[in-house]
């Protein structure tokens, strides 16, 4: 024979390749173990990230123009722990190597893809968020610095929030397509 058999390994009974076979079966179960808490942490991520951007959406509407600065930079925290939630789900679902795979496979590519795009929206939506803010806080400086009634500085105050409403638009232009 052109190679010797490892004595240690062949034991009566076929004991080694039963060895082998609930160790190959443990690296099995360790390895989906370890999938599914990267999935758990994905989809804690993606929860988080909703929670964040609906509470930072819900406080700004109810408060409308007349939001204090206080609410305002408690928005803008969560828009902030809501984008990078969000992002860095996008990326968990962008570059993970099973995900890849079930991308391809008929039953599974679609949910896949589904999952991606909310991701990418919500990501989106807390950029609008947070631009939102910015155009806010331009209102406010100009309805602080300005005399005058409001609608006699419209146009100052559509001047200072024009790159913001430009942002928004091109974000909202995203997550429509």
């Amino acid at each position: 024979r052109l190679w010797r058999k490892r004595p240690l390994l062949r034991r009566p009974g076929g004991r080694a390749i039963r060895l082998r076979r609930i160790g190959l079966a443990a690296a099995v179960v360790a390895l989906i173990a370890l999938a599914a808490g990267r999935y758990a942490l994905l989809y804690r991520d993606l929860a988080d990230g909703k929670d964040h951007l609906l509470a930072a959406a819900e406080l700004m509407e109810a408060s409308g123009l007349d939001i204090e600065k206080s609410e305002l930079d408690s928005a803008e925290a969560s828009f902030q722990r809501a984008q990078d939630k969000l992002a860095s789900a996008s990326h968990a679902l962008n570059s993970d190597p099973l995900l890849f795979v079930a991308a391809h496979l008929p039953w599974a590519g679609s949910q896949v893809q589904a999952a991606r795009n909310l991701a990418e929206s919500g990501a989106d939506g807390s950029d609008i968020g947070l631009e939102a803010v910015r155009a806010m806080r331009s209102f406010q400086s100009v309805r602080d610095t300005q005399g005058g009634a409001l609608s006699e500085r419209v146009t100052l105050v559509l001047d200072a929030v024009e790159p913001n409403v430009a942002v928004i638009e091109d974000k909202l232009a995203g997550v429509e397509r």
